[in-house]
């Protein structure tokens, strides 16, 4: 009879909850292919620059092990000018609970001088970052930008992986990438035979990111002077 009690109480309270809770007035899903459609239309981004650097270059050397000299590798350090070029195209975007990943193609072609020396690369450097999507309540609007994304520049000699430096792609980017505008917060003037002005506020917007699709949500306040 005391289990039979305690479970009414339980499936009473659970049904409460769910009587009690209030949808957001309004809801918008954005589906990913739209992400998709527009970084697709976006198409091939490529960027260029250049700096200096310190680099160790290994030239051959001679070491000792106590008294006994032998043949080795040591490092000197030289000042180095580089170039460099990347392009990134077919990026994938994706959105998943709690984030917007992404993935693509990318190239990239480095040169630098140093030591009286200069050498090139080419290759392709792993390319997958993160999106953000937030609320702009002065632009009413979506945002969309990329989050940090560092390729690194790189040559290789005698065989050593050195490290010139690393770009951050998201930097040369406009920040929002797109802007997706919600204009729902406004002012609506009614004439005769009403003649008042409506001001309707958002409040408390959200934006959730689910499988497949971000959601907007917010309430709206109607008030008149």
């Amino acid at each position: 009879m005391r289990l039979r009690v305690i479970l009414s109480i339980c499936l009473f309270a659970v049904s409460l909850t769910a009587t009690s809770a209030r949808a957001a007035d309004v809801e918008l899903d954005v589906n990913q292919v739209v992400l998709q459609n527009f970084i697709s239309t976006v198409g091939t981004v490529g960027i260029s620059g250049g700096d200096t650097t310190t680099v160790p270059i290994p030239v051959p050397g001679i070491c000792w092990w106590g008294p006994v000299p032998y043949p080795c590798i040591q490092h000197i350090n030289c000042s180095a000018g580089y170039n460099y070029s990347i392009s990134a195209s077919n990026i994938h975007v994706q959105i998943i609970p709690g984030a917007i990943p992404f993935s693509g193609d990318a190239s990239a072609q480095a040169s630098a001088e140093f030591c009286g020396i200069s050498i090139s690369a080419s290759y392709s450097p792993a390319f997958n970052g993160l999106l953000s999507a937030t609320w702009n309540s002065g632009s009413q609007q979506l945002w969309f930008a990329m989050q940090t994304l560092n390729i690194e520049i790189y040559i290789d000699l005698f065989g050593d992986h050195i490290t010139l430096g690393y770009v951050d792609v998201s930097s040369h980017l406009p920040n929002p990438l797109y802007k997706m505008s919600l204009p729902l917060a406004q002012t609506i003037p009614l004439g005769p035979p009403i003649n008042k002005n409506i001001t309707v506020t958002l409040v408390s917007p959200n934006v959730t990111l689910l499988q497949g699709y971000l959601r907007f949500a917010t309430n709206l306040q109607f008030t008149s002077p």
